[in-house]
């Protein structure tokens, strides 16, 4: 019983992870993420795209789900 709801607990943060609003690669490099705009600097493309690849997030949804564990990376 025990796994079963670890695996249930895991997909939920999971899916409310992916819903809240923003970027989290962004908030994670000082751009805000947001939709405010006060206090929102400009974060360059190319370093949030490297942030996403190196936290494989780029990678389909399935995938980031399946294979995002302990020992993952």
């Amino acid at each position: 019983m025990t796994i079963p709801t670890l695996v249930v607990i895991s997909v939920v943060i999971f899916i409310v992870l992916r819903v809240i609003p923003g970027s989290i690669v962004a908030t994670m490099l000082g751009g805000g993420g947001g939709g405010g705009g006060e206090g929102v600097q400009m974060v360059d493309p190319a370093a949030i795209e490297k942030l996403m690849s190196d936290l494989k997030l780029d990678r389909p949804l399935y995938e980031q789900l399946l294979f995002t564990g302990p020992g993952a990376y």
